[in-house]
């Protein structure tokens, strides 16, 4: 365990003293007789310690993107290799289509006595926000959902259609009162 070096007066180094602890790390690395004995043991413990000489690097250990270095358009890939960008895009689609079905869904509720057709929200299609049937098995976060935290589009659609499209038609995302609303969304979404 490293001995950081500890001045009665002064409270233990932390990240607020990062750039004081960088600046005297780099005048040990020209100089160690430059700092005090405290710091120049700590410096020399941190870089031997048993594991062989560390040969210390200034400054960042990846190359700053530049005109001539543009940064990766792919995004960082995730532990199960998707793209983090990527999912992070259709995520949102999907937050996007439930926000559709609680604006519109009443648009196409079964509430006509008569049966005459209702015209089509296209918003309700998810071939709308470019899903094609490959996506319905895919899984996606329901946090802006009310019950379980992760499920299929497939089941999100599903209960989106039987909350807000069925024989009942349901108008409130309008309503200013956050209270009223989030009300609302617990009893007709809640599972």
């Amino acid at each position: 365990m490293l001995n950081v070096p500890k001045v009665e007066s002064e409270p233990v180094p932390n990240s607020l003293s990062l750039d004081f602890i960088e600046g005297l790390y780099a005048d040990f690395l020209s100089d160690p007789s430059s700092v005090s004995a405290d710091w120049r043991d700590y410096f020399q413990q941190m870089n031997g310690a048993g594991r062989g000489t560390i040969q210390p690097r200034l400054g960042p250990s990846f190359r700053p993107s530049s005109l001539f270095n543009p940064p990766s358009k792919s995004g960082a890939v995730s532990a199960d290799g998707r793209h983090d960008l990527e999912m992070a895009l259709l995520q949102d689609r999907v937050d996007q289509l439930v926000r559709a079905f609680r604006v519109r869904g009443h648009m196409v509720a079964n509430i006509d006595p008569l049966g005459m057709p209702r015209a089509p929200q296209p918003e309700l299609d998810p071939e709308y926000y470019g899903f094609t049937d490959a996506d319905m098995d895919r899984r996606f976060s329901t946090d802006t959902m009310r019950g379980s935290d992760v499920t299929t589009l497939r089941r999100i659609i599903e209960r989106l259609r039987n909350t807000y499209c069925r024989s009942i038609g349901v108008q409130f995302m309008h309503m200013d009162d956050l209270s009223v609303r989030e009300w609302l969304l617990d009893r007709m979404e809640g599972s």
